[in-house]
C-alpha cells in the first residue's frame, strides 16, 4: 500500500485512506520514497552479502487486513 496521488480511485476518500493506514502498525501507507529507499538499499554495495533474501516493505503491516477497511468508490 503505497500512498500515491491516484489512492482515492482504489481505498476511497481521505476517511477511507487514514482508516487502511491505521490498519498498518507504522501507522502509515507507505510513500514511493519509502520503495525507492528498499531499492536503493538493494542495489547498493549495502547489501553485497545478501542473496536471495525477500525483502518487505510494508511497515508490518499483513495484507489483506486493509481490505476489511477500504471503502470502494462510487462513480
Amino acid at each position: 500500500m503505497v500512498r500515491t496521488d491516484d489512492n482515492a480511485a482504489h481505498y476511497g476518500d481521505e476517511d477511507a485512506l487514514a482508516a487502511v493506514a491505521a490498519t498498518v502498525p507504522m501507522g502509515r501507507m507507505a510513500t514511493p520514497a519509502d520503495i525507492a529507499d528498499a531499492v536503493l538499499l538493494l542495489t547498493s554495495p549495502l547489501a553485497a552479502y545478501l542473496t536471495g533474501a525477500s525483502l518487505l516493505v510494508d511497515g508490518g503491516g499483513q495484507l489483506p487486513r486493509y481490505t476489511e477497511t477500504a471503502r470502494p468508490v462510487t462513480p
